[in-house]
């Protein structure tokens, strides 16, 4: 959701000065729109500018469905982002990426087998990688000190946040009710898919 950590992508090209625009929120679902802004021959390649040196500025939309999220850049690209939680600070990862490549269908016909292995093993994995690495690195400082106070700045995070918390709760009593109606006491198994901290998220993609 929190597409402020472009910064993080800066050495490959990625998106910069990205601007939250609009934000929904349901009792299951946040929705969030920014402007973002692209440039260099990484976004000619994609489509995303006409000239290498001239910025672009598009809309990108993320929404949240628990525990899944989906993303979309104006007609662009899509990103389907199923997620498993595994334990307390694990998650399993899943990715669907699609984008258009601007070449006649007859070249595309013909590149599609080489396309299919250079775009993510050049472009996809690299970004992936620098995810994995800060959402790992966000994890491992948690667990060092979990009653640490942290301060979040972008509404559509803090918005999330109460989405999982109200989730949890709803969970938690179910759990309750469940447990007095049959007499038997249960592990709430699901408690680590709906908790606050940051996940660590596996070195596993499948396209």
């Amino acid at each position: 959701m929190d597409v402020f950590h472009g910064f993080l992508h800066e050495g490959l090209q990625g998106w910069f000065d990205p601007v939250l625009t609009d934000l929904k929120e349901t009792e299951s679902s946040i929705r969030a729109e920014y402007q973002v802004s692209y440039k260099g021959q990484m976004a000619k390649f994609l489509g995303l500018t006409d000239r290498a040196d001239q910025v672009t500025r598009l809309p990108i939309t993320i929404q949240y469905n628990y525990p899944h999220y989906a993303s979309s850049l104006q007609g662009i690209s899509a990103l389907y982002l199923m997620r498993l939680p595994v334990n307390p600070t694990e998650s399993r990862s899943f990715a669907l990426f699609f984008f258009k490549v601007r070449l006649p269908k007859w070249v595309l016909r013909f590149l599609r087998p080489l396309l299919s292995w250079a775009i993510p093993k050049f472009l996809l994995h690299r970004f992936l990688n620098q995810d994995i690495d800060m959402m790992e690195s966000e994890q491992q400082t948690y667990l060092k000190n979990p009653k640490r106070r942290y301060v979040e700045i972008n509404p559509a995070i803090i918005a999330l946040q109460r989405l999982i918390v109200r989730q949890y709760e709803q969970f938690m009593q179910q759990s309750s009710q469940s447990e007095s109606r049959s007499g038997v006491s249960h592990k709430p198994v699901a408690e680590d898919a709906l908790a606050t901290q940051p996940e660590q998220v596996s070195r596993g993609f499948v396209r």
